[in-house]
């Protein structure tokens, strides 16, 4: 399994990374003294050498594509490190795009809620609000994954403010009434 890879780990290659630094290694005593954390978890992990090529999306660094070798130490000609570049730019356009398509379809999963919702209410018959605000509710509050969601009426002039609404996702304890 992978794990979690963390700033605290590996401070100077983070650091570089954020930078917009490649951080090619041959031999793990070419980084700094001011990479001796980074130095001991890579010796750690059995890595003899690496590169690392930082991944751009929307034009920030958001990650990197990495090379390790763990049985042999290994310099990466200049040549190998332009590749190695050339193919985190497709991956880092790849996972931009996966990034776009996503918010594009939640905002279109929420427009279609709006309308839903505008639609609902539009010409409904006052006997029929209460139902319809009360599955108005349940869809706001699964759109967005919450436990209950509640439509409260505030009465400034008495302060007598109360739950008029509420939806409660299975399981979830519900608010005390009065």
């Amino acid at each position: 399994p992978i794990r979690k890879f963390l700033h605290e780990d590996f401070p100077y290659l983070i650091r570089q990374l954020l930078d917009e630094q490649i951080v090619s290694v041959g031999r793990l005593d070419e980084l700094p003294e001011t990479a001796t954390l980074d130095r001991q978890n890579f010796q750690r992990y059995g890595s003899k050498s690496f590169l690392a090529v930082p991944i751009f999306m929307a034009g920030t660094p958001r990650g990197c594509l990495a090379l390790t070798t763990v049985w042999v130490e290994r310099a990466w000609s200049d040549q190998e490190i332009v590749q190695v570049g050339r193919i985190g730019s497709i991956l880092g356009n790849a996972l931009d795009r996966k990034v776009s398509h996503h918010l594009l379809t939640e905002r279109i999963r929420f427009e279609t809620l709006i309308s839903d919702l505008s639609a609902r209410f539009i010409h409904i018959p006052s006997e029929e609000v209460d139902g319809a605000v009360a599955l108005a509710l349940d869809q706001v509050r699964t759109f967005f994954l919450a436990d209950y969601c509640v439509l409260f009426e505030i009465s400034p002039a008495t302060d007598a403010n109360r739950v008029a609404f509420a939806s409660y996702a299975p399981g979830v304890p519900q608010l005390p009434a009065g």
